[in-house]
Formats: structure tokens, C-alpha cells, sequence
């Protein structure tokens, strides 16, 4: 076990962490949508972030769970084309986007964090990996997010998910503020059902 663990830390050397003071940061996020997903997005350091905000009627442990069974990502989110573990704590993940752009790939390393009555589910980029990108697949170099759960009583929590934003490839830039919202509304509605699906 210790060998596997030195193995992985010298294979991924280099990652590209996320701080939680990016979500926790109310200040200049401009808001794309005002209904019950709430989105919004902003620069930070010369990068694109998005958030999506929802009141879930589930606890944290309960959005954890969906959020921790990498597996199934595909199955629930459906623009997840796949979602390889290399150990616990590191998947390649492959999206699909819509025709006729190419599929984008990343390799994000997860961790988990409780501070002041919130949980924060972290996911970075690693740089260098044995992953070789392949002609179909634009890979992300800075994809990063963070889901933070916030506990509102046992049986309900607020849901923000915050991501890098950039796509990279052929992707035009004035299409983006339209993307940001499908994927904001998107991932948490399919969350959501599969929440739904858990009873």
C-alpha cells in the first residue's frame, strides 16, 4: 500500500489546487440566472469560475454519497462519458459536449475538507499524468471545482457547485455564458434525481 501511495505521488508531481476562499468569496460574481439554481459566474486570477446554488431537500451526508461514488458518474450525470479511478482519490474523466465540438478529458486528483460547520468536496488538476491525450479528446489542463455543502436543519442542505469554466479547443467565447448556465442547471438537477433515485 505505502509503495502504491509513492508511486502515485510521483507519477501526478504536479497538481493545480483550488481555494475554498474562491467559493466562500461573495464579492463581483455576476449573475447569469435568478430562479431556484441560481448561477454565477467570475475572473479569478486571469481564469473563468462558475457557480450553481441549490436548497436540497437531503442532507450532506446524503449529497456526499452521490458525490463519492465516482463510478456512477456517467450514470447520473449525462455528460459524463466516463469516469476511471486510478486510486480513491484520482479519476480521468471524459465529457461530452455537443455536436459538433470534441469531447474534453481531465485528470483531477479529489480531497475533502470540514471547516466551520461546511463540507467541501475539492477536485484539482493534475498536470502530468500517463494520460496521453487522444485526437478525439481536448484536454483540460486547469479543470478544478469545489462542491460545498452547507446544513441547513437534518434533512436539508444548500448545494453550491463552483467550477473552472474555460473549454479550451474550437469553442467559441461568445457561446460560453449559455454553456456555463446548461452546466450549472444540468449537474444539479441530475444530481437531484439521483438523490431522488437513492429512496
Amino acid at each position: 500500500m505505502r509503495l502504491t501511495s509513492l508511486y502515485i505521488y510521483i507519477l501526478f508531481s504536479l497538481i493545480l489546487s483550488i481555494d475554498i476562499s474562491y467559493i466562500d468569496n461573495d464579492e463581483n460574481w455576476k449573475q447569469l440566472q435568478n430562479k431556484e439554481i441560481k448561477i454565477y459566474h467570475k475572473i479569478i486570477n486571469d481564469q473563468p469560475y462558475c457557480k450553481a446554488s441549490k436548497i436540497f431537500s437531503f442532507n450532506s451526508y446524503e449529497i456526499k454519497s452521490i458525490l463519492d461514488d465516482k463510478k456512477n458518474y456517467p450514470k447520473n450525470f449525462k455528460r459524463i462519458m466516463f469516469c476511471d479511478s486510478i486510486n480513491k482519490d484520482v479519476v480521468h474523466i471524459g465529457v461530452k459536449l455537443p455536436f459538433p465540438f470534441n469531447p474534453r478529458d481531465y485528470v483531477v486528483k479529489y480531497k475533502y475538507i470540514e471547516k466551520n460547520n461546511k463540507e467541501y468536496y475539492i477536485y484539482s488538476s493534475i498536470q502530468e499524468t500517463t494520460f496521453k491525450n487522444t485526437s478525439s479528446f481536448i484536454r483540460l489542463p486547469n479543470a478544478s471545482g469545489i462542491w460545498l455543502m452547507e446544513p441547513i436543519n437534518k434533512k436539508q442542505a444548500k448545494l453550491t457547485y463552483m467550477w473552472q469554466g474555460e473549454l479550451l479547443g474550437n469553442f467559441p467565447s461568445w457561446i460560453l455564458h449559455r454553456v456555463w448556465k446548461a452546466q450549472g442547471n444540468e449537474l444539479l438537477t441530475e444530481l437531484e434525481k439521483a438523490l431522488n433515485n437513492l429512496n
